[in-house]
């Protein structure tokens, strides 16, 4: 498409920043997998945020240049985000930016160096007894911990983790059973080896105490602000909601293994 060629086209250019965006996303829905439009949106939510500190919340889109782009990366990794997600964010924002034909940064636009992942290794005996130790004192440890279990075992990917329901899981047939996530139909079916189902069976767990009952609820349900309304005030409190997926346990698996050393 052309407007998705970078080129510049100014009669665009006064256009908000959060417009332009939502103009963007509602384009990907019918283009490219809901998996990858997921992925999108939780990168859109920081990037709106941010801008909206940084520059107001009408942004337009004239008002993006290079220094704005360096000072978003900066304030990100000062809240502690890694640099790939960092480029992530920036990649988003310039796929938004070519959408409407306003990307006019080739050149000065750099992402941030991220470091090289070293080889893994296995888990020692005592250092493997240290990390279900720690993951049971805290139930955010204990999900990041099971999730990513899963995820070494089965081969998924985080985000087909994190957007798993209840009715996709078979228990007695030891199998996960997954919409394709790149086509419409047909389903892909996870075996679960011994290592991989006992995870699932905690999960399954947690989630049943958590008030998953219906085919829809996901496993691993996201943790919400609410303000309830009572005789003393509003009250803000931290609910699950089982009908949205958690958004990830990046942050409870670092501390889980900090903890853990």
């Amino acid at each position: 498409m052309k407007s998705l060629n970078g080129r510049y086209d100014p009669s665009n250019d006064r256009l908000k920043f959060t417009e332009a965006a939502d103009a963007y996303i509602e384009h990907r829905q019918v283009g490219v997998a809901q998996g990858t439009v997921r992925l999108e949106k939780e990168r859109l939510r920081a990037l709106k945020t941010l801008l909206a500190q940084i520059a107001g919340v009408d942004l337009k889109l004239k008002d993006i240049d290079i220094r704005l782009v360096r000072n978003y990366q900066q304030k990100r990794i000062a809240e502690g985000v890694g640099p790939r997600t960092v480029n992530m964010e920036g990649q988003l924002m310039r796929s938004i930016l070519k959408h409407h034909e306003q990307w006019k940064l080739d050149g000065k636009y750099q992402p941030l160096p991220e470091p090289m992942s070293e080889p893994g290794r296995s888990l020692s005996p005592q250092e493997e007894v240290r990390l279900i130790d720690a993951a049971k004192s805290r139930s955010q440890w204990a999900v990041a911990y099971h999730a990513t279990i899963l995820e070494n075992e089965t081969g998924m990917r985080g985000v087909e983790v994190r957007n798993l329901e209840m009715k996709r899981i078979d228990l007695m047939a030891a199998e996960i059973h997954l919409q394709k996530s790149k086509t419409k139909g047909g389903i892909r079916i996870i075996p679960l080896n011994a290592d991989a189902l006992e995870p699932v069976k905690q999960l399954v767990i947690r989630a049943q105490m958590l008030g998953a009952s219906q085919p829809e609820h996901y496993l691993i349900p996201a943790l919400v602000k609410t303000v309830i309304v009572g005789l003393n005030g509003a009250v803000r409190v931290r609910r699950y909601d089982l009908a949205k997926p958690t958004k990830g346990w990046r942050t409870a698996w670092r501390k889980l293994t900090q903890k853990a050393d």
